[in-house]
């Protein structure tokens, strides 16, 4: 018989965010009814934490956010931070360079702003506040940074080369794809994933881990899966990720945090 259920933690991308990038009205419904019902639902993706609080902030969340694949725990207000693992200044600077002789996306996490350094125009006027427009990587680099993010096959496959050595010695790699998004590569501290993160939201909160569930659909979210009491892939997830979960969903398309929910939280 499963445990009950007193948190739960959810990917963005590829799981809470169906293909069009939105919440479908299924999901957030059963987010809602979760939270109603005396559980904790704590967001859990490689996205900054601002972009992540908007998501909360709509539907009415207000507890920690794992962020940046686990680089970073903090109140969906701000107001506290549990753990916050920065990329070391002189390997962000190699980070940089190699990615600003590179073509396509790119952003870089500095404090509490996302500046990107992009191969078309934008306009700046349409931005977040917490987001800044930069010539280069390397000239946001005031301090040391969170995390790196850089879309493109080509480009992705460059940088994984060039650092796979520093891979679990400075620097946790994690690249993926998705139909939200193309090949993308998110570069954090090597301590930073979520299974420590989770772990660290649960103990703040006086909840067992065997009192978790994680939902999820990518590489990196393996590591919360494998620590919670619940791990469930969603439909469209990798192998690798279903293989280790306890339960499969329906896709992302198809409403499957609520089908996860409703099953396991609320059933």
């Amino acid at each position: 018989m499963a445990p009950d259920v007193r948190l739960i933690a959810l990917d963005l991308d590829g799981t809470l965010l169906n293909p069009q990038n939105r919440v479908s009205d299924e999901d957030a419904a059963a987010v809602r009814e979760a939270v109603s019902a005396g559980v904790s639902v704590v967001f859990a993706t490689s996205r900054w934490h601002q972009a992540a609080r908007r998501t909360a902030i709509s539907l009415g969340l207000d507890g920690f956010i794992i962020s940046h694949n686990g680089a970073l725990v903090r109140s969906c207000d701000g107001s506290r931070e549990l753990l916050h693992h920065r990329i070391e200044q002189h390997l962000a600077r190699s980070i940089a360079d190699h990615i600003d002789a590179l073509d396509g996306d790119a952003y870089v996490t500095v404090d509490d702003r996302t500046y990107v350094r992009s191969s078309r125009p934008r306009d700046a006027s349409r931005m977040p506040p917490d987001m800044a427009q930069s010539a280069s990587l390397g000239e946001a680099l005031w301090s040391a940074p969170t995390a790196f993010l850089l879309f493109g096959k080509d480009s992705v496959q460059s940088t994984v080369e060039r650092f796979s050595g520093h891979h679990g010695k400075g620097l946790n790699l994690a690249d993926g794809f998705s139909a939200s998004f193309p090949d993308y590569l998110n570069i954090v501290h090597a301590a930073a994933n979520k299974g420590r993160a989770l772990a660290a939201v649960c103990s703040e909160l006086g909840i067992p881990l065997a009192a978790a569930m994680a939902i999820g659909d990518a590489a990196p979210d393996i590591a919360m899966i494998e620590v919670a009491g619940i791990g469930v892939a969603m439909g469209n997830a990798a192998p690798a990720l279903k293989s280790a979960a306890d339960a499969i969903a329906p896709s992302n398309s198809e409403s499957g945090v609520a089908w996860a929910i409703q099953r396991f939280a609320l059933g």
